[in-house]
């Protein structure tokens, strides 16, 4: 019956999913990083799991390699907290960095040097006022005042010379 099973996924999967999808599909898994663009706020649980779905979609590798492929795309960090060279399997690893969560879910990204990109600071900026706006609403400024491009409806003929209006 298993066998059956496969047997009709694989066929499934040559059928409908061409390479040019599986390509893009596997370069998404491979290039999937803890707190990406949309994941702002998921735990370093959710980041495993999405991460492992990912791999699943395209690859059939077992614990170890998907492990270890994890904790490459996590931050450096991690790997002090939680050493992923250990652990055999994934309910293993899964359940370690749940122990370690508060912990691991301060690292904002793969990075450990610090450097964050232009891009990186607007989609959060973006983010962060939307979050704001989200929770205060609209308020008008009504202190601050344009006078830039105020004009008198006066005529020329108006005013004095070096002494303003009449």
């Amino acid at each position: 019956m298993s066998t059956d099973w496969q047997l009709l996924c694989n066929r499934l999967m040559s059928f409908l999913w061409t390479p040019t999808w599986i390509t893009e599909a596997r370069n998404k898994a491979l290039a999937a990083k803890y707190r990406d663009s949309g994941h702002y706020k998921e735990t370093p649980v959710q980041f495993a799991l999405r991460k492992k779905n990912f791999i699943h979609m395209v690859e059939n590798w077992n614990d170890l390699t998907v492990i270890a492929e994890v904790a490459r795309s996590a931050p450096t960090q991690w790997r002090t907290i939680v050493n992923h060279e250990e652990i055999a399997d994934w309910a293993t690893y899964v359940t370690r960095i749940k122990e370690q969560e508060d912990l691991l879910q301060d690292w904002p990204k793969h990075h450990s040097s610090g450097h964050v990109s232009s891009d990186t600071v607007r989609e959060v900026m973006k983010a962060i006022k939307a979050e704001r706006h989200k929770r205060h609403g609209h308020k008008a400024n009504a202190h601050s005042v344009d006078s830039k491009g105020f004009k008198s409806k006066r005529k020329q003929s108006d005013t004095f010379k070096g002494y303003g209006v009449l």
